[in-house]
This record gives structure tokens, C-alpha cells and sequence, in this order.
């Protein structure tokens, strides 16, 4: 049986810090400038090598993205 990271691990991957963790383990929407990729398709985020959520585009607010799945 593949795990969830293996089987996302075609996605661009971030890893995330602990504050940054703590705000996405709770669907926040983030600022997209505070991450250097193109969020058009879904990246995932990692805490501690462990897939946290995938986020995508805001589709109303342009600077932003926002959880498209959770894992936590």
C-alpha cells in the first residue's frame, strides 16, 4: 500500500516551519508572496516529512491561496 507522500510526490513540496504549520493545520488562507512557486496547480505542504494539505490559487483574491485538501 503507497502512502499519501509517495503518492503525491509528483507535487511541488514545501516544507513548512513550526509557525507556518500552525496556520495551515487550520486551513488558513496565506499570503502567496511568502512562498517563491506558482500555486496554478497544487503544492503539497510538509511538517516533519509528513503531508499536511495541498493549496491552490485563491480563485477571488489574487494574492492569496488557499487549502484545496487537508490531511490533518
Amino acid at each position: 500500500v503507497a502512502s499519501i507522500e509517495s503518492s503525491l510526490a509528483h507535487l511541488p513540496k514545501i516544507e513548512l516551519d513550526r509557525e507556518q504549520f500552525a496556520k495551515v493545520k487550520n486551513g488558513q488562507v496565506l499570503l502567496k508572496a511568502d512562498f517563491n512557486l506558482d500555486f496554478k496547480n497544487p503544492v503539497a505542504f510538509y511538517y516533519e516529512d509528513k503531508i499536511i494539505a495541498l493549496y491552490l490559487q485563491h480563485a477571488e483574491k489574487e494574492l492569496f491561496i488557499k487549502p484545496y485538501k487537508m490531511f490533518v
